[in-house]
């Protein structure tokens, strides 16, 4: 049974079995855990240019009323590639998503007018420990599967 919304590669390793024992908003974590998209510390510039637009149009879909003026725009862009080298564009978004819709306690939804540092910083440290849980959770099952496997026959030549 195929997994929606999964890169290929990863539904077609990844049991069936395991799968199943995840939500759609897990299994997209999942899938950023083991599809590897591009990490911010190989941004080339182009790439640092993509994300300043996302970030300016996160500022409007965040109904922020101040327009992200392009010195702010390029200092959070330049705080995310640099202090978080291995985080993606996706899970920044995911992060996002899941922090406005109030999935992560502890997270202020509040922006309070600003698209700060520390307002980007709560909701991707929010998401990692959820990704932290996600890929534990992906741990224990996958070694429960290997646990139930049964054990191969043992031909005679293997045995001797």
């Amino acid at each position: 049974m195929p997994l929606k919304g999964l890169p290929a590669i990863i539904t077609s390793t990844l049991p069936t079995q395991i799968a199943k024992e995840f939500n759609a908003q897990e299994n997209e974590v999942l899938a950023y855990i083991l599809g590897k998209p591009k990490q911010f510390k190989h941004y080339t510039q182009s790439n640092r240019q993509s994300l300043g637009v996302y970030l300016t149009k996160l500022n409007t879909y965040l109904g922020i009323k101040d327009v992200l003026d392009g010195n702010q725009c390029k200092l959070l862009v330049n705080t995310l590639c640099n202090e978080l080298p291995t985080f993606t564009y996706e899970e920044l978004n995911k992060a996002v998503q899941m922090a406005v819709m109030g999935k992560f306690e502890g997270v202020d939804n509040n922006h309070y007018q600003h698209l700060s540092p520390q307002y980007i910083s709560a909701m991707v440290s929010a998401y990692k420990k959820h990704r932290g849980e996600v890929f534990k959770k992906y741990q224990r099952l996958l070694e429960r599967l290997r646990r139930e496997e049964e054990p191969k026959p043992i031909s005679k030549k293997e045995a001797f």
